[in-house]
């Protein structure tokens, strides 16, 4: 039977954390949407310093660009929270370059 994720180290907190927003019941105010804007607002300023730079292209709206990037990245959190327990302690450990690796793929300049 493969190393579960619960395994190998304790859950952090951060991971507790995470679960919250997910949560069937997760209020519509308050800290969570707090924290959600917060997350939005760096995702605009990622986006606004890669497209700057060139790393990232310019080809679609950045608008389109800012929808796609955070639909993305909230549904590869909330897949990873939802699954962190049956991750093995290698899945784990690649998971975040994958997603990254995916993100830059999607985003990348041509």
């Amino acid at each position: 039977m493969p190393l579960r994720r619960s395994d190998c180290v304790d859950e952090p907190a951060f991971a507790r954390f995470a679960r919250l927003f997910y949560l069937p019941d997760a209020p519509e105010t308050g800290p969570l949407t707090c924290t959600r804007a917060a997350v939005d607002d760096w995702i605009d300023g990622a986006l606004a310093v890669g497209r700057s730079t060139g790393a990232i292209g310019d080809d679609l709206p950045v608008t389109l660009q800012r929808h796609l990037c955070k639909s993305v990245l909230w549904a590869m959190d909330e897949w990873t929270v939802a699954n962190l327990d049956t991750l093995s302690c290698r899945e784990l450990a690649q998971l975040s370059s994958a997603q990254l690796d995916a993100l830059k793929r999607l985003l990348g300049a041509t």
